[in-house]
């Protein structure tokens, strides 16, 4: 949800060059898990990069996406985007752990130098059970994520396949999909 929270500011934000300060306030088990260890605002690898509440953030806010490219190495070790990780700092806060489990809610609050404050609540991040993505959405993300890899026309089988899920008779046929 901090990362939904980053993509709704970034058109305010536009030249993330202005970002002073970008507050995470959170539940406790983001706190604990993504949010303290120091190697999560520098991260070195996809694996700690991935799970590291300050890089996802400020990479979606510099980005506008989180895909598999902003885990790369080059991506990781950019000067500037560790600068912006480094103005990331994750506060506890009561209120947000008392809505978790049910939802996932992160206030991000960005602090421009001119001194502007933006704010913004995401509880339910979008594909949450309730905020689920349109079918295009999830077409879209299934084309990012699927076709680097396996080219549009593969990647189109396999989507189309998915789509008639419920008639598939055995997964193999689906998998085999993935092998041609």
């Amino acid at each position: 949800s901090a990362i939904d929270a980053a993509l709704q500011l970034r058109p305010e934000v536009g030249d993330v060059k202005r970002v002073a300060g970008i507050d995470i306030h959170t539940f406790d088990a983001a706190v604990d898990i993504i949010g303290t260890d120091p190697e999560k605002w520098r991260p070195k690898t996809r694996e700690t990069a991935d799970h590291s509440l300050p890089y996802c953030t400020a990479v979606a806010l510099a980005d506008g996406d989180v895909t598999l490219a902003q885990f790369e190495p080059e991506r990781l070790a950019n000067a500037a985007l560790l600068d912006l990780v480094g103005k990331v700092k994750v506060h506890r806060d009561a209120a947000l752990s008392a809505r978790y489990p049910r939802g996932i809610p992160n206030r991000l609050t960005i602090t421009l130098a001119d001194g502007k404050l933006l704010v913004k609540e995401v509880e339910f991040p979008r594909g949450h059970a309730e905020n689920p993505m349109t079918d295009a959405e999830v077409e879209h993300k299934f084309r990012t994520l699927v076709e680097p890899r396996y080219g549009k026309d593969k990647a189109g089988r396999v989507l189309n396949a998915c789509w008639k899920l419920e008639g598939l008779k055995n997964v193999k046929d689906l998998i085999s999909l993935l092998d041609k």
